[in-house]
C-alpha cells in the first residue's frame, strides 16, 4: 500500500511538471507585438508633425511596452527577432526626430538673432524714424517674426521669453 500511494504521489507530481502550461498565450504575443508596433508607429507619425517632443515619457512608453513583449516572447520561448526589427525602427525614429529638432532649435535662434540684430540697430534710431523702420520692417525680418509666430508653441521657453521681449518692444514703439 505505501508502495501504491508513494508511487500515485510520485505520478501526480511528474503530471503537474509535465503539464505545466506558459503563462502567456499566442494571443498574448500577438497583443504584445500589436500595442509595440503601434507605438512605434504613432511615434513616427508625431515626429513629422512636431519637432519638439517628450523624450523621457516617449521612451518611458516604449520601454514599457518592449518589457512586456519580451516577457510573453521569452515565457513563449519564441525568438525576438520581431521585436528587435520594431526596436531598431523605432531608435532609427528617434534618431532622426532628435537631428529634426535640433535643427529646429537653429532655425528658432537664427530668426532670433535676426530680430535681435535688426531691434538693436532701429532701437537706436530717434522715435520718428523708428517708427517708420518698423512700418516697413525688412522682409527678412518679418519672415523671421512670422517663422517664430508660427512655431512659437514649439520653441524653447529661453525663445519665447526672447520672442514675447522684442514683440512687447515693437508694440510700444
Amino acid at each position: 500500500m505505501k508502495i501504491k500511494s508513494t508511487l500515485l504521489i510520485g505520478a501526480a507530481c511528474i503530471g503537474i511538471i509535465a503539464c505545466e502550461t506558459n503563462t502567456y498565450t499566442e494571443q498574448d504575443r500577438l497583443t504584445a507585438t500589436a500595442n509595440l508596433n503601434a507605438f512605434v508607429d504613432s511615434v513616427e507619425t508625431s515626429l513629422k508633425t512636431t519637432p519638439t517632443h517628450d523624450w523621457s515619457a516617449i521612451d518611458s512608453r516604449f520601454d514599457s511596452l518592449e518589457s512586456r513583449a519580451d516577457k510573453v516572447y521569452k515565457d513563449l520561448k519564441m525568438e525576438i527577432t520581431e521585436i528587435e526589427l520594431i526596436e531598431t525602427r523605432y531608435e532609427t525614429a528617434i534618431e532622426n526626430a532628435k537631428r529634426i529638432e535640433e535643427n529646429f532649435q537653429k532655425t528658432a535662434e537664427m530668426h532670433l538673432q535676426n530680430i535681435e540684430k535688426w531691434w538693436e540697430t532701429t532701437s537706436k534710431e530717434p522715435t520718428a524714424t523708428r517708427a517708420k523702420t518698423i512700418a516697413n520692417i525688412e522682409s527678412t525680418t518679418r519672415e523671421s517674426l512670422d517663422w517664430l509666430e508660427k512655431n512659437f508653441n514649439n520653441l524653447s521657453e529661453d525663445s519665447k521669453e526672447k520672442y514675447n521681449k522684442i514683440v512687447d518692444e515693437l508694440g510700444k514703439s
